[in-house]
C-alpha cells in the first residue's frame, strides 16, 4: 500500500516529508485518505514519530502538505474565530482532511476551549427560567460557532456532542483518550467513559453513566452534521426544562423559528441606482434607472448579495430591518459578474446593534426545507416564503446551482436562503420564466470560493491572493462527448473492463488545457475522482454531478487539476492549471464585453456581444441579432484581442447614399484585409491612403455578402458634422488590452495607446 511505501522510504531518506511528495501522487493521496480510513491517522503518527518535538517546522509543511492533498482551501474567516482554541489550531490543517483521530482530538480541544472563549460557563443544574434561557443561548451559541469554524463533518458534530455532556457537568470526559469508536450491541457507537467525576463539582444525573451516540443511526439520518444539529437541539430543550427530560421551564419557540426570525434581523433592502451601458448606441449611457434588491449582513463587515442587483450602480443604499429605518450608503468592493455575486461595505455606524448570518458548510440534500428572506416586489416589508430543495445541478459554466420551490420573485435577489437549522445555505439568484416554483440559488460554497477569491476584508484580515477574482475556472475544452457507445470505446482503445471516460472533442487554443490536452483524448479522472462515462461524478451518496463542478471548484489563476487521461492506447497524468474561458462573443458587460465602436463615415462598427443582442429583443431586426449569436455561439478566441466585427448601424448622411437600410451583418475585411478588432479596424482606415474605402460584409448564416465603398475624402469630411448631429464625442472609443472601460483612441498612436 502506499502508506508502506512512504514508510519505507522515511527509513531509507530520513525524511517522511520528502518521501510523501516523491510518493503521494494525486491518486495515491486520495486512495490513502479515503479507501484506507483512518490512514491519514497513521501517516500523522508516523510524521510525529519520524520529526519528533525537535522539527515542528516539518511537521507544519507536512500539515500543509496533507491539507492541500486533500483538496481543501484555507478560509479567511476561521482566522480570529479560531484564536482561542490553543493546541486545536495545531491540528486545524490537518482536520480539513483527516477523520478518525484526528477529529476527535479537535472536537475535544474545541469543546474544551468554547466556554472560555464564551465567556460564560453556565450553571450545571439551573433552577429559574432566567438561568435555564441563559443555558440554551450558550448551547445555540456552541452550536453557531462549531458551524462558523470550518471542522469536517465528524468533528463537528463530536465538538457539539462533548461540548453538551461538558456543560452539563460530565467530568468523565477528561480528554480525547476517554472517547472511544467502539462497539455497543450490535453496531458501532462513539463511547465516552474515564475515571468518576471530581467531587468538587456536581454532576448532571445523565452524565452517571456511559454516554453513547449511535453511529449507524446517525449515517441513516443523513450523516454527522444532521446529528450534531439534533444534538444542539436536544441540549436546547433540556436545558429549559431544567432537567434530562424532565418537566419545567417553558419549551420555547422551536429552534428553526428561532433562526428564521434572527435571520429576518440580518436582512436589509438596497436602493440601487444604476446607468447602464447602451450597447446599441455605445457613445452614451442608458437613462437612470432604480431598482431594489435584498442584501444580508455576514462576518460583521459587509453585505452580501447579487452582482445584477448593483451592477452598473452610481448610488446603493441600504435598509436594515433592525434599528430605525435609516438609509445608509455603502460601497461596491467586489463584482463576481460569472457567479452572480457582489459584496457592500457600510460606514461603522450602520452595524451598531445588529447581528450577522452564519453560513451553513454543508450542501442541503433534497427535500430539504428551505425559507428565502427578502423584499419582493408586491410590498414594502420583509418576506419569508418557504419551499425544498428540488434540484442539485450545474449551471452552463459548470457553477454548482440549487434549485427549489420557494417562490423568487424580482426584488428577492441577493437575500439569503436560510436551511432547518438557520444558516445560510444559498443566495437568491433567479427565476425560470414561464414556469412555475423553479427558482435559483446560488450555494454558500460558491460564496466561500468568491470571498476568498475577491480578497474580501473579514476578520482575520484581508486575505492577500492580489489577483481578485478572475472568473469561473474551466479546462478549455470546447465539448466532451460522452462514452456509452461500446463501439467507440473500442475504436479510442480503451481496456475491456473500463467504465469511466468521456472523450475530448476540441481544445481551444486559449484555453487552460493548450498544450496539454489533444483532441480524442479520454478523461479519465479529476483529482483522483473517477469521471463515469455518462460524464458526471459523485457528489454525494446515491448523488452525481457533471464532472465540471470539480473544475469550477477551483479558483482560476490560483490553482489547477490533475487528470488521468487516456491517449493512443495507454494512460498519462497531467496537470492544468486553471483560467477561465475567452469567448468569442462577449457574454457580460463589466466582465468580458464593453461598450466599444468606431465610426467610419456614418457606418457604426462594434463587437458582436451579448449585450447588443439582447437590447435587440425587442427591435425588429431580433431575427438577425439572434442569427448572429446563434452563428458564433460556444466558439472561443483563437488569438488574442479577437472580436467579431459587426456593423451595427449607419447614421444617415449624403456621404452614405444607397447604405442606409444596412446593419447586423459581420466585416469579412476591410481593403482585402481581415480585422481583428475594431480598434484595428479604426488603425487601419486612419492609415489608409486609397480614395476609396472597401468594407466586404457577410450577412447570417451565409446568405450572401454585401459590398460597401466609400469615398475616404468625403468621410473625412463629414466626419464632425455626422458626430455633431448625433452628440457623440469621439469617433472611436476601445479597450486598451481588452481591460477596463473604453477610452478614445488615437488611430495614429502605435498599437495599445490611447489618446489622453
Amino acid at each position: 500500500m502506499v502508506l508502506d511505501s512512504v514508510r519505507a522510504d522515511a527509513v531509507i531518506g530520513g525524511s517522511l516529508l520528502l518521501a510523501m511528495r516523491r510518493a503521494l501522487r494525486w491518486q495515491a493521496a486520495m486512495d490513502l485518505l479515503n479507501a484506507e480510513g483512518n490512514g491519514a491517522l497513521e501517516v500523522v503518527e508516523a510524521a510525529e514519530a519520524c520529526f519528533g518535538a525537535q522539527q515542528p517546522l516539518a511537521f507544519q509543511n507536512f500539515s500543509k502538505l496533507m491539507w492541500r492533498l486533500a483538496s481543501w482551501r484555507p478560509r479567511t474567516m476561521l482566522s480570529g474565530r479560531s484564536a482561542g482554541l490553543g493546541e486545536a489550531a495545531v491540528l486545524h490543517d490537518l482536520l480539513r482532511s483527516c477523520q478518525g483521530g484526528l477529529a476527535k482530538a479537535f472536537a475535544w480541544h474545541a469543546a474544551k476551549a468554547l466556554p472560555a472563549q464564551l465567556g460564560v460557563l453556565p450553571p450545571l443544574a439551573a433552577k429559574d427560567a432566567a438561568e435555564r434561557e441563559r443555558h440554551g443561548a450558550v448551547v445555540e451559541s456552541a452550536d453557531s460557532f462549531f458551524h462558523s469554524v470550518e471542522m469536517v463533518p465528524r468533528a463537528r458534530t463530536l465538538a457539539v456532542w462533548l461540548s453538551f455532556h461538558l456543560w452539563m457537568g460530565c467530568d468523565q470526559l477528561t480528554g480525547p483518550a476517554s472517547v472511544q469508536i467502539g462497539n455497543k450491541g450490535s453496531g458501532e457507537w462513539i463511547v465516552a467513559s474515564g475515571p468518576p467525576a471530581s467531587k468538587s463539582r456536581s454532576v448532571a444525573p445523565s452524565a452517571k453513566q456511559p454516554l453513547f451516540l449511535d453511529v449507524a443511526e446517525a449515517n441513516k439520518h443523513g450523516g454527522w452534521s444532521e446529528v450534531g444539529d439534533e444534538l444542539v437541539a436536544r441540549a436546547s430543550k433540556r436545558s429549559r426544562t431544567g432537567g434530562a427530560g424532565g418537566a419545567g421551564g417553558a419549551a420555547g419557540r422551536s429552534r428553526h423559528s428561532r433562526g428564521i426570525s434572527a435571520g429576518t434581523g440580518s436582512v436589509c433592502k438596497l436602493f440601487v441606482k444604476r446607468v447602464p451601458c447602451n450597447f446599441a448606441d455605445p457613445w452614451r449611457k442608458h437613462s437612470q434607472q432604480s431598482s431594489t434588491g435584498t442584501g444580508f449582513l455576514l462576518d460583521d463587515r459587509f453585505v452580501v448579495t447579487n452582482a445584477h442587483v448593483v451592477h452598473r450602480a452610481v448610488s446603493v443604499l441600504v435598509r436594515a430591518t433592525v434599528g430605525p429605518p435609516v438609509k445608509w450608503n455603502a460601497r461596491v468592493v467586489a463584482v463576481g459578474l460569472p457567479c452572480d455575486l457582489a459584496i457592500l461595505a457600510v460606514e461603522d455606524e450602520f452595524w451598531k446593534g445588529k447581528e450577522s448570518l452564519s453560513l451553513s458548510r454543508d450542501i442541503p440534500k433534497l427535500d430539504d426545507n428551505v425559507t428565502c428572506i427578502g423584499f419582493p416586489v408586491g410590498g414594502e416589508n420583509i418576506s419569508v416564503t418557504r419551499g425544498v430543495v428540488s434540484r442539485i445541478d450545474v449551471n452552463m459554466d459548470g457553477l454548482l446551482r440549487i434549485q427549489i420551490d420557494a417562490a423568487i420573485n424580482p426584488g428577492n435577489s441577493g437575500g439569503p436562503v436560510l436551511g432547518s437549522h438557520g444558516r445560510v445555505v444559498g443566495v437568491a439568484a433567479s427565476h425560470l420564466k414561464n414556469a412555475s416554483n423553479i427558482g435559483y440559488i446560488i450555494p454558500t460554497q460558491v460564496l466561500e470560493q468568491f470571498i476568498l477569491c475577491a480578497g474580501v476584508p473579514t476578520e482575520g484580515g484581508c486575505e492577500a491572493t492580489g489577483k481578485g477574482y478572475l472568473g469561473v475556472s474551466s479546462l478549455g475544452v470546447g465539448r466532451v462527448q460522452t462514452l456509452e457507445s461500446h463501439p467507440l470505446r473500442r475504436m479510442l482503445g480503451l481496456p475491456e473492463g473500463c467504465t469511466a471516460g468521456v472523450r475530448v472533442a476540441k481544445v481551444w487554443p486559449l484555453g487552460s488545457s493548450s498544450g496539454k490536452l489533444e483532441e480524442d483524448d479520454v478523461l479519465l479522472e479529476i483529482d483522483g475522482v473517477e469521471i463515469s462515462q455518462d460524464g458526471t461524478v459523485p457528489l454525494r451518496d446515491n448523488e452525481r454531478i457533471h464532472f465540471q463542478h470539480l473544475v469550477t471548484k477551483r479558483n482560476a489563476g490560483q490553482e489547477s487539476v490533475h487528470l488521468k487521461v487516456w491517449r493512443q492506447k495507454s494512460e498519462h497524468e497531467v496537470d492544468i492549471s486553471l483560467r477561465p474561458d475567452r469567448w468569442l462573443v462577449p457574454r457580460m458587460d463589466g466582465y468580458d464585453a464593453a461598450a466599444e465602436y468606431t465610426i467610419v463615415g456614418g457606418l457604426v462598427f462594434i463587437p458582436l456581444s451579448h449585450p447588443w443582442a439582447d437590447l435587440k429583443c425587442n427591435d425588429k431586426h431580433f431575427n438577425q441579432a439572434r442569427a448572429l449569436i446563434h452563428q458564433f455561439f460556444g466558439q472561443a478566441m483563437t488569438e488574442e484581442g479577437q472580436q467579431v466585427i459587426i456593423l451595427s448601424k449607419v447614421l444617415a448622411h449624403p456621404c452614405n447614399s444607397g447604405y442606409h437600410g444596412l446593419g447586423n451583418i459581420v466585416l469579412h475585411s476591410f481593403a482585402g484585409q481581415t480585422m481583428r478588432n475594431v480598434a484595428e479596424l479604426a488603425r487601419a482606415v486612419a492609415r489608409c491612403d486609397q480614395q476609396q474605402l472597401v468594407f466586404n460584409f457577410l450577412r447570417p448564416n451565409g446568405d450572401g455578402k454585401e459590398l460597401v465603398v466609400l469615398d475616404r475624402a468625403d468621410c473625412q469630411t463629414a466626419e464632425a458634422e455626422i458626430l455633431a448631429q448625433h452628440l457623440i464625442g469621439s469617433p472611436c472609443m476601445v479597450r486598451v488590452d481588452g481591460r477596463g472601460e473604453p477610452r478614445p483612441l488615437d488611430p495614429e498612436a502605435s498599437e495599445g495607446n490611447t489618446a489622453t
